[in-house]
């Protein structure tokens, strides 16, 4: 008898199934062994986070295209985003304004393009609240297994309270502590720059020394306290008399000096003075008590190629003891015919002009 085509396809059709089964259950080893392997994965990227999230320090890797693959916490939060994973797939300019943005952008295509490190690179950022952080980042190559070169990985630290402390440390070096006005030194630095212009013959330079009337009194019959008081309204209305070119400082004790750069003619120098005495002269409230002080000053007018630190100085000195010993209250300018009374003998005046330089 013949078997029908149905009974002898039957051995190739079970042979066919049984490849099926062995078939299938190879793929579902390999799915379980994918299932496993990305059980892996997940269970070590998970230990990679918990670890970098623990770091205080910006820890993060960005692609070549500059997008974040890894951010931690510290690099989050300050970016107002709770999760790290928030960042994932975002740049720089997501997050940033256009011009910080730009900034780390320069520095990874820099790094990418090289495959050189950039080391203690200084620069800030702005959090989302308004605050400025200062920040030494460094930034490596990220590789592949073959060398190639895919993104950057790169650690931050925050150094805004060292960067304040050094900026506090170097104000201090040239500005006053009680009014926050130039010290002598800064003075004489800027006096040195502007007369430097004076003798390219740029400019004019004039040269305003200020003593206070009646100092002493105030600190005598109000105290210290009020005394330092008085110094630091004087500051202010000294500065809101000036230019942003003009430069006020607080040489000393009651002294203070202006120099006022591109002087047109003298006469803009005696108004600055006028108003200077007018505005000194009007009462100051230290702490509830009135108090009425006055001020001298002199003035000295630079020009010329022979302009030098030392001698506008001391003719602005030899100024002030002028407007001094005519009575205090009112200015007086440097004029030759006072160097004359000087070489004709006048002992008392240079006796004083020497207490003065002293």
């Amino acid at each position: 008898m013949h078997r029908s085509v149905a009974d002898r396809d039957l051995p190739s059709l079970a042979r066919r199934v049984r490849e099926l089964m062995a078939a299938n259950e190879r793929l579902q080893g390999e799915l379980a062994q994918l299932g496993t392997s990305k059980q892996a994965w997940e269970c070590e990227r998970a230990l990679l986070m918990a670890l970098i999230n623990q770091v205080p320090d910006y820890l993060f890797v960005k692609d070549r295209d500059g997008r974040y693959l890894i951010a931690n916490t510290a690099v989050s939060v300050d970016l107002g985003h709770s999760d790290p994973d928030d960042l994932i797939g975002k740049s720089d300019f997501d997050l940033h304004s256009f011009d910080v943005a730009n900034h780390f952008w320069t520095d990874d295509k820099q790094v990418m393009s090289s495959g050189q490190p950039k080391l203690d690179i200084e620069e800030f950022m702005v959090e989302p609240s308004g605050v400025k952080k200062f920040l030494s980042t460094s930034k490596v190559p990220l590789r592949t297994a073959s060398n190639e070169i895919t993104g950057v990985i790169g650690v931050a630290r925050d150094v805004t309270q060292r960067r304040l402390a050094e900026e506090k440390v170097r104000f201090l070096a040239f500005h006053d502590m009680l009014t926050g006005l130039p010290n002598r030194a800064l003075f004489e630095d800027r006096l040195d720059h502007a007369l430097a212009g004076v003798r390219r013959g740029n400019s004019r330079v004039a040269l305003l020394y200020l003593d206070l009337d009646r100092f002493k009194h105030v600190n005598d019959t109000l105290g210290h306290p009020a005394g330092d008081e008085l110094i630091r309204q004087v500051a202010g209305r000294l500065a809101a008399l000036t230019r942003e070119t003009d430069t006020v400082a607080r040489l000393g004790g009651d002294e203070f000096g202006v120099i006022q750069d591109g002087v047109s003619t003298g006469r803009d120098t005696e108004r600055l003075g006028e108003r200077i005495l007018e505005e000194i002269s009007r009462p100051f409230d230290l702490f509830g008590d009135p108090a009425c002080v006055g001020a001298s000053i002199g003035i000295a007018i630079a020009w010329g190629k022979a302009a030098a630190n030392s001698e506008i100085v001391r003719k602005a000195d030899i100024a002030l003891y002028q407007a001094k010993s005519r009575g205090r209250g009112r200015y007086h300018v440097f004029t030759d015919d006072v160097t004359e009374a000087l070489l004709n003998g006048r002992s008392d005046l240079a006796s004083s002009i020497r207490v003065l330089n002293s």
